[in-house]
Protein backbone atom coordinates (compact mmCIF):
# COMPACT_ATOMS: atom_id res chain seq x y z
CA UNK A 1 0.00 0.00 0.00
CA UNK A 2 1.31 3.71 -0.99
CA UNK A 3 1.61 5.97 1.43
CA UNK A 4 -1.47 8.22 1.68
CA UNK A 5 0.72 11.50 1.88
CA UNK A 6 4.18 12.90 1.88
CA UNK A 7 4.03 12.42 6.02
CA UNK A 8 1.96 9.22 6.42
CA UNK A 9 4.88 7.00 6.65
CA UNK A 10 6.62 9.26 9.24
CA UNK A 11 4.14 9.98 11.08
CA UNK A 12 3.34 5.79 11.11
CA UNK A 13 6.58 4.81 11.80
CA UNK A 14 7.13 7.30 14.76
CA UNK A 15 3.70 6.13 16.21
CA UNK A 16 5.01 2.63 16.24
CA UNK A 17 7.85 3.06 17.96
CA UNK A 18 6.80 6.07 20.40
CA UNK A 19 3.96 2.95 21.12
CA UNK A 20 6.53 0.32 21.78
CA UNK A 21 9.15 2.24 23.92
CA UNK A 22 6.48 4.39 26.21
CA UNK A 23 4.49 0.93 26.67
CA UNK A 24 7.65 -1.15 27.69
CA UNK A 25 8.29 1.99 30.58
CA UNK A 26 8.12 0.98 33.70
CA UNK A 27 6.43 3.19 36.66
CA UNK A 28 9.81 3.87 37.91
CA UNK A 29 10.99 5.02 34.51
CA UNK A 30 7.88 7.11 33.90
CA UNK A 31 8.63 9.03 37.14
CA UNK A 32 12.35 9.63 36.22
CA UNK A 33 13.28 13.14 36.39
CA UNK A 34 14.17 15.09 33.00
CA UNK A 35 15.74 18.64 32.88
CA UNK A 36 14.22 21.58 33.52
CA UNK A 37 11.86 19.94 36.41
CA UNK A 38 10.21 17.59 33.83
CA UNK A 39 9.47 13.51 33.73
CA UNK A 40 9.29 11.17 31.62
CA UNK A 41 5.54 10.79 32.00
CA UNK A 42 5.43 14.27 31.36
CA UNK A 43 7.36 14.75 28.19
CA UNK A 44 5.05 11.94 26.94
CA UNK A 45 2.33 14.44 27.88
CA UNK A 46 4.23 17.18 26.51
CA UNK A 47 3.84 15.21 22.90
CA UNK A 48 0.01 14.68 23.44
CA UNK A 49 -0.25 18.37 24.10
CA UNK A 50 1.15 19.89 20.73
CA UNK A 51 -0.47 17.07 19.00
CA UNK A 52 -3.53 17.92 20.44
CA UNK A 53 -2.95 21.54 19.16
CA UNK A 54 -2.42 20.35 16.06
CA UNK A 55 -5.70 18.74 16.30
CA UNK A 56 -7.59 21.85 16.70
CA UNK A 57 -5.66 24.04 14.42
CA UNK A 58 -6.32 21.60 11.60
CA UNK A 59 -9.70 21.27 12.37
CA UNK A 60 -10.49 25.09 12.97
CA UNK A 61 -8.70 25.75 9.80
CA UNK A 62 -10.79 22.81 8.01
CA UNK A 63 -13.97 25.07 9.10
CA UNK A 64 -12.52 28.48 9.02
CA UNK A 65 -9.73 28.45 6.80
CA UNK A 66 -6.34 29.04 7.46
CA UNK A 67 -5.18 32.02 9.92
CA UNK A 68 -2.19 33.11 11.74
CA UNK A 69 -1.94 31.02 15.15
CA UNK A 70 1.47 31.86 16.38
CA UNK A 71 2.75 31.47 19.93
CA UNK A 72 5.97 31.24 22.18
CA UNK A 73 6.74 27.86 22.39
CA UNK A 74 9.26 28.54 25.60
CA UNK A 75 6.46 30.24 27.58
CA UNK A 76 3.51 27.71 26.65
CA UNK A 77 6.09 24.86 27.38
CA UNK A 78 7.05 26.47 31.21
CA UNK A 79 2.78 26.89 31.20
CA UNK A 80 2.20 23.86 30.54
CA UNK A 81 4.85 21.88 32.87
CA UNK A 82 2.80 21.64 36.46
CA UNK A 83 -0.55 20.25 34.96
CA UNK A 84 1.42 17.69 32.34
CA UNK A 85 3.70 16.70 35.21
CA UNK A 86 0.79 16.11 37.57
CA UNK A 87 -0.93 13.47 34.87
CA UNK A 88 -0.55 9.99 36.47
CA UNK A 89 1.97 8.52 34.72
CA UNK A 90 0.57 5.51 32.93
CA UNK A 91 -2.37 8.04 32.35
CA UNK A 92 0.33 10.35 30.62
CA UNK A 93 1.07 7.23 28.20
CA UNK A 94 -2.46 6.67 26.86
CA UNK A 95 -2.93 10.04 26.64
CA UNK A 96 0.01 10.42 24.08
CA UNK A 97 -0.55 7.49 22.26
CA UNK A 98 -4.31 8.03 21.75
CA UNK A 99 -4.21 11.86 20.69
CA UNK A 100 -0.64 10.48 18.25
CA UNK A 101 -3.21 8.46 16.51
CA UNK A 102 -6.01 10.50 16.26
CA UNK A 103 -3.48 13.20 14.58
CA UNK A 104 -1.78 10.84 12.25
CA UNK A 105 -5.44 9.68 10.92
CA UNK A 106 -6.73 13.10 10.57
CA UNK A 107 -3.23 14.50 8.28
CA UNK A 108 -3.71 10.85 6.32
CA UNK A 109 -7.60 12.37 5.81
CA UNK A 110 -5.99 15.58 4.51
CA UNK A 111 -6.74 16.26 0.81
CA UNK A 112 -3.34 16.99 -1.26
CA UNK A 113 -4.75 20.77 -1.70
CA UNK A 114 -4.93 21.73 2.15
CA UNK A 115 -1.68 19.51 2.77
CA UNK A 116 -0.15 22.02 0.74
CA UNK A 117 -1.99 25.13 2.13
CA UNK A 118 -1.06 24.06 6.00
CA UNK A 119 2.72 23.24 4.72
CA UNK A 120 3.05 27.15 3.08
CA UNK A 121 0.46 29.16 5.42
CA UNK A 122 0.03 26.66 8.69
CA UNK A 123 3.32 27.30 10.01
CA UNK A 124 2.46 26.72 13.46
CA UNK A 125 1.51 22.83 12.80
CA UNK A 126 4.04 20.54 11.39
CA UNK A 127 2.63 17.42 9.29
CA UNK A 128 5.53 15.29 10.04
CA UNK A 129 5.15 14.48 13.57
CA UNK A 130 8.35 11.96 13.43
CA UNK A 131 11.03 14.51 14.15
CA UNK A 132 9.57 15.87 17.55
CA UNK A 133 8.44 12.72 18.40
CA UNK A 134 12.00 11.03 17.89
CA UNK A 135 13.81 14.01 19.40
CA UNK A 136 11.48 13.13 23.01
CA UNK A 137 12.23 9.52 22.53
CA UNK A 138 15.97 9.91 22.41
CA UNK A 139 16.02 12.49 25.43
CA UNK A 140 13.92 10.18 27.46
CA UNK A 141 16.66 7.20 26.43
CA UNK A 142 19.32 9.33 27.43
CA UNK A 143 17.90 9.90 30.67
CA UNK A 144 16.95 6.55 31.61
CA UNK A 145 20.25 5.18 30.18
CA UNK A 146 19.13 3.34 27.60
CA UNK A 147 19.56 2.74 23.70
Amino acid sequence: MSPQNPYSEANAASLTELTNFANSLSEKQLVTPMPADWTVAAVLAHLAFWDFRSITLIKKWQAEGISASPNDVDVVNEATRPFLVAIEPRRAVQISLSIAAELNQLIDSLSPDFLQDVSENGKTVRLDRSTHRYNHIREIKAALGVK
